[in-house]
């Protein structure tokens, strides 16, 4: 079916240009790609349809049959274009982010008033997930991601790095404070997610300078979320992305103590499929969060 709206194109195209140049101009084809699909046409409906000189087109008896309905298709064809460049354009419908549960929650989800703002006809859809989905397959537009972006068919752009540092609630940090002493943590119970472990023993630096280190008292939370919950009453010190301290509302009652300390950083991206052109509505929120995060997290 391609191929036979093709030929009708092409047909439909020289009859308006006047000429197979004109139309290899207006198409963007050369034209021997125009003469094939005209000879194309002709052979698959049995009749020559026009006769070319160096100079001019002359249709046959048949070529004016069938040229109305072949400009018909071809103005069709310009309409339907000018409708999806307007659509493309539109900075309106669904828009769908993903992130990792930590990420939505303590760099994301602050975002979107902003955006809803800014984009006022555009319905954001949230999904949190520590999956990382493959985007064109599951409808997502734009992700949150860590660590390298190694798919060929994304874009990522480094918006800031993370490291894991230690959280205390407002009691514990006033008994810590100005310490640097990490022989202090094994009087406290130390909340971690797993993913900051090897064989129970986390590896944190200081001034350049890394150590192994392992908790005597220790819980194990896979969700930041729940992790920093957990510091927020007082059950244990933290060790969690320093991103988490961007949600003030939620961990206003947490501090960040033996501030020298930290795990290695790591980066944080957007990534999105590779398409050309970008659509409008992709560019320009890509170019907003882009910014403000940007903003929030080069002090990482």
């Amino acid at each position: 079916m391609l191929k036979e709206t093709e030929q009708l194109l092409c047909f439909a195209v020289v009859c308006d240009a006047g000429s197979v140049t004109a139309a290899s101009q207006l198409l963007k084809r050369s034209k021997a790609h125009i003469s094939r699909q005209i000879a194309a046409l002709e052979a698959r409906i049995g009749t020559t349809l026009m006769y070319r000189t160096t100079r001019k087109i002359t249709l046959t008896d048949s070529g004016h049959k069938l040229k109305e309905e072949a400009l018909a298709l071809y103005r069709d064809s310009l309409l339907i274009n000018q409708k999806a460049t307007v659509l493309d354009d539109a900075v309106s419908g669904q828009f769908v982010i993903t992130a990792p549960v930590s990420l939505a929650t303590y760099v994301l989800i602050p975002e979107i008033p902003s955006l809803q703002q800014q984009f006022p006809e555009v319905t954001f859809e949230i999904v949190a997930s520590n999956d990382s989905l493959n985007l064109i397959p599951e409808g997502v537009d734009l992700a949150i991601r860590t660590g390298h972006v190694v798919d060929d068919a994304l874009i990522a752009h480094q918006i800031g790095t993370a490291k894991d540092i230690f959280y205390a609630d407002t009691s514990t940090a006033s008994a810590l404070k100005n310490s640097q002493d990490l022989a202090l943590l094994q009087h406290y119970r130390l909340l971690v997610n797993p993913y900051s472990l090897n064989s129970n023993n986390m590896h944190i630096s200081r001034k350049g300078n890394t150590m192994k280190f392992k908790p005597e008292l220790m819980t194990k939370i896979s969700e930041y979320p729940m992790l920093m919950h957990l510091a927020q009453s007082g059950f244990g010190i933290a060790y969690a992305p320093d991103y988490c301290l961007n949600d003030t509302n939620t961990n206003k009652n947490l501090s960040q103590v033996l501030d020298e300390w930290s795990g290695s950083s790591w980066p944080i991206l957007l990534a999105y499929p590779f398409q050309s052109p970008l659509p409008n509505k992709l560019k320009q929120i890509v170019q907003a969060l882009r910014k403000s995060l940007s903003s929030r997290l080069d002090h990482n």
